[in-house]
């Protein structure tokens, strides 16, 4: 008796370390979001050199009619310099210049007193797929293959895909859909040629070329900082339906300019607020409605929807790709409240 009693709980324990040995050895299935992550990790701590070839895809899966662009690019965190035929672009880590050779254009960014700091590379890539993207993994014995839909009601990119090396978690290829009105194509970015290099900071500090057209745009955290960049007084709203303000942008070209106040929920990144304050005369489109006593507009548009007023020759915006009209108007509400109470004040 005290055999066969013996022999069970020998029998139990075996099976209880058969399947606790199962369970140890059990092969890790990784998501999407920590190849992403890994990903990140790896490309943010170090420099590297990269070749970047993009070209379309029309519907009919044909890329013959398109040219393709060759870009050749050094990346060091949030210093880069990508240059290809048509454009150059370069950031230091604290101002961001783009340079188009045709229109001898140019786009300077001061990111010198925001939070934001520039962004291109596999830092731009692997982060708006973490952060804009519903993933989903296929594993392969090369690849992981993630595709990512967009967690926004209105994306222009409803669909990406990348393809990432399973031995160096760099990214080989995007393939990006465009769905936009009548519009229906695939972007398509290829990543060639990688190699690791360290850079001296100086090459990312290269005097921009004299050009024809200049637009400077300013990324701040505090309104009172923004506010010496303009020449007239920027509105803060009271009322913004539970988004917080995450940064403010003054654009500046040829002595006009314009503010843009970015809220967002910090729990739902896929849904933006954004109002533009400008006293640039815009045309009047939408559903006239009346706030307060003031004419404004409703319309919706290829991201959500939008509500645009003017106050004392100041044009007021207000977009966001997740808020009803009624909330719009409750923000609209809140802005012509507080600039009612400047004029009295």
């Amino acid at each position: 008796m005290k055999f066969m009693r013996l022999l069970v709980l020998l029998l139990i324990l075996s099976i209880a370390l058969t399947v606790s040995g199962c369970i140890k050895y059990k092969k890790y299935e990784y998501t999407p979001e920590e190849i992403l992550k890994g990903a990140l990790e790896k490309y943010n701590s170090t420099s590297y050199e990269v070749t970047i070839i993009s070209y379309i895809v029309s519907k009919d899966k044909s890329s013959e009619n398109y040219q393709k662009k060759i870009e050749c690019g050094i990346f060091k965190g949030s210093k880069f310099k990508i240059e290809s035929n048509s454009s150059i672009v370069v950031s230091n880590g604290s101002v961001m210049w783009v340079y188009r050779n045709d229109t001898k254009n140019m786009v300077i960014g001061d990111f010198s007193k925001s939070d934001e700091k520039p962004k291109e590379g596999f830092t731009k890539l692997l982060l708006d797929l973490l952060d804009n993207y519903k993933l989903n993994l296929r594993i392969t014995p090369d690849y992981y293959i993630i595709n990512g839909t967009s967690k926004a009601k209105y994306h222009p990119i409803r669909l990406k895909t990348v393809w990432i090396d399973k031995r160096t978690l760099m990214p080989l290829k995007v393939e990006s859909n465009y769905e936009f009105d009548k519009l229906n194509l695939t972007y398509v970015t290829e990543y060639k040629n990688l190699k690791f290099e360290e850079f001296d900071d100086s090459i990312f500090n290269v005097t921009p070329p004299k050009a024809q057209v200049v637009m400077r745009s300013y990324y701040f955290q505090k309104i009172e900082d923004v506010q010496k960049k303009v020449n007239f007084t920027i509105i803060e709203p009271t009322y913004t339906a539970g988004y917080k303000l995450k940064g403010i942008n003054a654009i500046k070209q040829s002595g006009m300019s314009c503010v843009v106040l970015y809220y967002q929920r910090h729990y739902q990144k896929k849904c933006f607020l954004l109002i533009f304050e400008s006293p640039t005369y815009e045309l009047i489109e939408g559903e006239e409605i009346n706030i307060l006593g003031v004419q404004a507009w409703y319309k919706k548009w290829e991201f959500g929807g939008k509500v645009k007023f003017t106050l004392n020759n100041i044009t007021i915006k207000i977009m966001s790709d997740c808020l009803s009209k009624q909330k719009l108007i409750a923000i609209a509400n809140s802005l012509i409240s507080q600039k009612y109470e400047l004029t009295n004040s």
